[in-house]
């Protein structure tokens, strides 16, 4: 997952802090490219320091792109629980991180529980979360390799 970062990483990366410069990276990338760099970044960041710190950094901007990748690789319980900490931000998610940062320094929006939940649901999948995954950002690079 990490090449995906390598090869299509520097504008996303720029993007993230923004959330006009995101919307407009998201418009104008392929959204298979969008949906791996996402993916690699969100679940990356939520296994380094669990969900909190996901949302709290740039990444959990690109988390509606990554629950689409947990879906369309038969990640359900780990979708669901993505799908939980984005609902908790409201009707509307918010791509701005201050937003974000806000909700969750307040108290506003809380995320422990889907932490322990992810923690114990990772853990179960001994790896095959990451097989799967790794394997859709495989996919993606191939087909624009040339």
């Amino acid at each position: 997952m990490l090449q995906a970062l390598d090869v299509w990483g520097g504008p996303f990366l720029k993007a993230l802090d923004n959330a006009e410069d995101y919307e407009a990276w998201l418009s104008a990338t392929p959204a298979d490219i969008a949906q791996t760099l996402a993916m690699s970044s969100v679940t990356g960041d939520i296994a380094n320091g669990g969900t909190d710190q996901c949302f709290w950094n740039s990444f959990g901007t690109a988390a509606p792109e990554a629950l689409l990748v947990l879906r369309a690789v038969g990640l359900d319980r780990y979708a669901h629980l993505v799908e939980q900490a984005v609902a908790r931000f409201g009707p509307v998610f918010p791509r701005s991180r201050e937003v974000r940062m806000a909700a969750l320094e307040t108290g506003e929006v809380d995320l422990s529980d889907i932490d322990n939940e992810l923690i114990a649901l990772i853990i179960a999948y001994d790896g095959e979360d990451e097989r799967r995954l790794n394997d859709f950002a495989a996919n993606v690079l191939r087909r624009y390799s040339a």
